[in-house]
């Protein structure tokens, strides 16, 4: 039974939300627009997608939970840093959370790799400038100006494990997806989002699918950063 809070004199009901969240570069934003042309409300209309995004990093669509404003499904890869505190906001109700997971040497490289993307195409100044003022990128690095294999790695599995250990204190559901399968494998992802699809039956899923995913923007960034399609649950039904 919801339990009713008082907010200047008005009963109000707490707020209910699905949270996708992790180290980034994993697929989250490919989550929201998917999700957002299946009709779920993400806060985005689908003509509105494009106008949100970093096309450079494949980034963005993004809220954050502790707003009033915010909408049923949050995707906030920064969720860690302030979950404990939202696991406790009596205003707040999580449904469920989903947390795409990448080979960890592959996520930090995306990360490099956007940001050294990103740097490449600066004037002259302002990349001068990040020499002693480093600003955060979108989809870049998090927490940590060095490009060293290891250092961002570090800083990810650290989030991960804020993360984790913030939800393992709270009773909820909590969703692991494999990227890049996600993807590449319509049926596994179906699979997967089901316990918040409601009515969408797999067909009407797997229709928006097959328009919204791109796998061929995918980049593969160490030896097991791809998805060989052995498991492929469409393939093994039409088997």
């Amino acid at each position: 039974m919801e339990t009713e809070f008082k907010y200047k004199g008005w009963r109000m009901a707490p707020r209910h939300h699905v949270v996708i969240t992790g180290t980034g570069r994993t697929g989250t934003t490919f989550l929201v627009e998917l999700l957002t042309h299946l009709g779920i409300n993400t806060g985005f209309r689908p003509e509105d997608l494009s106008r949100f995004k970093n096309e450079v990093a494949r980034a963005g669509l993004e809220h954050d939970i502790r707003e009033p404003s915010a909408p049923y499904l949050v995707k906030n890869p920064k969720f860690a840093e302030y979950a404990a505190d939202v696991l406790a906001d009596a205003n707040i109700v999580i449904e469920h959370v989903l947390i795409p997971m990448r080979d960890l040497a592959a996520a930090a490289e995306s990360r490099r790799h956007v940001t050294r993307s990103a740097v490449a195409k600066m004037p002259l100044l302002k990349r001068a400038k990040r020499f002693f003022h480093s600003r955060e990128l979108a989809g870049g690095l998090w927490n940590s100006s060095s490009l060293k294999a290891g250092a961002q790695e570090q800083v990810l599995l650290a989030h991960l494990y804020q993360l984790v250990l913030a939800l393992a204190d709270a009773n909820i559901p909590v969703t692991l997806i494999k990227y890049p399968r996600l993807v590449h494998d319509g049926s596994y992802l179906y699979s997967k989002l089901q316990p918040i699809l409601k009515n969408i039956t797999e067909e009407d899923f797997l229709r928006v699918y097959d328009v919204v995913a791109q796998p061929d923007l995918v980049h593969k960034f160490s030896d097991t950063d791809q998805w060989s399609g052995h498991n492929s649950q469409r393939s093994l039904k039409a088997a």
